[in-house]
């Protein structure tokens, strides 16, 4: 009859095997420019300006049709993905350890048994009753297994270690500056349009030179001094962009 070494210890074993060492890991976007930053004009639209001045009874208005600008920085910047990973705790360390115990008992038990002598048969009832060393040797092969499973692991994961690094495509980003009158010309036939403190407008078409002259209405010295401002307001062609402002 054949006897074999239990088969709990073995299980365990194989269940503890499922666990390995923790790792920690970061990453982090790092970017540099690359090259002097581009300075570029882009023109980004038309419209109209208007501007005056109070010349006794009226307001002489000067409308002008501009081109708006601004100004663009282009920069480009290569950029990376950085990982660091380390190990957390002693769990590698400690899985180094287990593996090179594991496989260290398990030979050692296999050497042991195949250097132990054979046992004289047994006879008991007239029967002959050898013991079995392979569940000795089942034994032995299942802790190297389980070592060697270990330091693989362990092997692995110290090659996961460290800092890596992956490429981006390389980025270009913008910033655009304040919007700024970049070309301007006098805007013949323009409708000019002049709004009094109390609400009240007068409009005018302006001449081949871009100026319209806008009349001030009978009284508006006296319409101002009680209203508490002498400013009207101008705008040609209902652009609130080129609105101005003129104190009388």
């Amino acid at each position: 009859m054949k006897r074999h070494a239990p088969i709990a210890p073995c299980l365990a074993l194989l269940l503890a095997a499922g666990g390995c060492a923790r790792l920690g890991e970061v990453k982090t976007l790092e970017t540099r420019p690359v090259g002097p930053p581009e300075r570029t004009t882009r023109h980004v639209g038309t419209g109209f300006l208007v501007s005056g001045v109070r010349d006794g009874a009226r307001v002489r208005a000067l409308a002008e049709a501009v081109e708006r600008c601004v100004d663009v920085t282009r920069q480009r910047h290569a950029a990376r993905i950085r990982t660091v990973r380390t190990p957390e705790g002693s769990s590698l360390l400690l899985e180094w350890i287990a593996g090179g115990a594991l496989l260290a008992g398990g030979t050692a038990v296999i050497v042991l048994n195949a250097l132990r002598p054979p046992e004289p048969p047994d006879y008991t009832q007239g029967e002959v009753h050898t013991r079995s060393e392979s569940g000795a040797y089942v034994f032995g092969g299942v802790l190297g297994a389980l070592g060697g499973g270990f330091l693989a692991g362990a092997a692995w994961q110290t090659s996961q270690l460290g800092d890596t690094s992956v490429d981006l495509p390389e980025q270009v980003s913008e910033k655009a500056g304040l919007q700024t009158v970049c070309a301007r010309k006098p805007a013949p036939g323009a409708k000019v349009r002049m709004t009094l403190p109390d609400g009240a407008t007068v409009e005018a078409v302006a001449g081949p030179d871009g100026v319209a002259d806008l009349p001030l209405p009978l009284g508006v010295d006296e319409l101002l001094q009680a209203g508490g401002r002498r400013r009207v307001t101008l705008d040609v062609e209902r652009d609130p962009r080129g609105a101005g402002r003129v104190d009388l």
